[in-house]
């Protein structure tokens, strides 16, 4: 493998020009954007931090269960290392499993996808600004009968979602695909519609790559496939994330963060890790905070006070009983707890706690 001037590590170039190749022939499917093929994942990585890819716009509007607006505006600014979320277990299981449930979907729907080797990894620029793009998990070459059939469906009301009504009109052209795991039980979530964070990446790679519908692939537990969908590409959907992300971007360029969230203490931690000896800085601006916090403390407090007296009463009800019977469905027990202390000694006391019984 070649050296860069740098000394960074070069792609042998028959693997790059064949992966060049590719993004060209894609270029000549999409309506829209302009691919490029990665053939690593460092590769593709290090291009993410110039913008805002599908993922990450959820996290622009706080809607990303793996990281908050600040904690992406850090990494963004290139004052941190993003943090690989690939080593995530969740996610690197989710990895995992992707070629398979992209297999399964292919079965299921009888369609054809742009095919990518498996270290490749695909990203479509955005036309308009060099801020934004799309990384689909696949894109589907064009609708098929059963996909057809799907939006039928939805078109005639079946399973449609508020915020992506489908249009079938819309069912033209390449397609995107996004693949999804899940928890088992957590298909209530998907009940009604995708959740925002999903359909936030959806509807970002639909607009970047031109196409007008996508799909999604999930598999639940692993052993549960469902597929969801079309959606169409939703017009006041796009304006509000484009406003939205342009904003964001506009923090980057500024130097000027979001609020920190409750979420971003690892990434403080990781800004600051050590104080400096003797280092006073003044922040009279943060006289806000300060009562803010103190008035936040003490509500706490208050409810601990609470729940600490409520308690004691159920406890007083209770008395010497062992089981105390609010109501068929409700009741406390109150049992003696043995405690062996290795400094203290042992002691032993009586544990109160609540049993409910739930239909079904």
């Amino acid at each position: 493998m070649s050296q860069s001037p740098g000394g960074a590590s070069l792609p042998p170039p028959d693997i790059q020009a064949r992966a060049d190749r590719k993004a060209e022939r894609l270029r000549e499917i999409l309506t829209s954007g302009i691919p490029r093929v990665f053939i690593s994942r460092a590769q593709w990585l290090e291009a993410r931090l110039s913008g805002i890819g599908g993922s990450e716009a959820a996290a622009v509007v706080g809607a990303s269960r793996f990281k908050a607006p600040f904690t992406l505006w850090a990494e963004k600014s290139r004052l941190v290392e993003p943090e690989d979320l690939g080593e995530n277990e969740v996610v690197e299981w989710g990895n995992r499993a992707e070629p398979t449930v992209a297999q399964k979907f292919q079965e299921v729907a009888e369609c054809q996808f742009f095919l990518l080797e498996p270290h490749e990894i695909l990203m479509v620029g955005s036309e308009w600004v060099p801020y934004r793009f799309a990384s689909p998990d696949r894109m589907i070459l064009e609708p098929t009968p059963v996909i057809t059939e799907w939006a039928m469906a939805r078109a005639q009301g079946e399973g449609s979602s508020q915020l992506a009504p489908f249009n079938m009109a819309d069912l033209q052209g390449p397609g995107v695909l996004e693949i999804k795991t899940a928890f088992r039980g957590r298909e209530g979530t998907w009940e009604e519609e995708p959740p925002l964070d999903p359909m936030i990446q959806l509807q970002n790679n639909m607009e970047i790559t031109g196409a007008t519908w996508g799909v999604f692939a999930v598999l639940f537990g692993g052993s549960h496939f469902q597929t969801f969908g079309p959606f169409s590409l939703d017009i006041m959907f796009r304006d509000w994330l484009r406003k939205h992300v342009e904003a964001f971007w506009g923090r980057v360029e500024d130097h000027n963060p979001p609020e920190v969230q409750a979420e971003d203490e690892r990434i403080l931690a990781r800004l600051y890790p050590d104080e400096e000896p003797e280092k006073v800085v003044q922040i009279p601006e943060a006289w806000d905070l300060h009562q803010r916090l103190q008035a936040a403390q003490r509500e706490i407090e208050g409810r601990v006070s609470e729940i600490k007296a409520l308690k004691n009463r159920l406890r007083q009800k209770i008395g010497s009983a062992e089981i105390g019977v609010i109501s068929p469905e409700v009741s406390y027990t109150l049992k003696t707890t043995k405690k062996g202390g290795f400094y203290t000694g042992p002691s032993q006391f009586r544990t109160l706690r609540v049993q409910e019984r739930r239909e079904g």
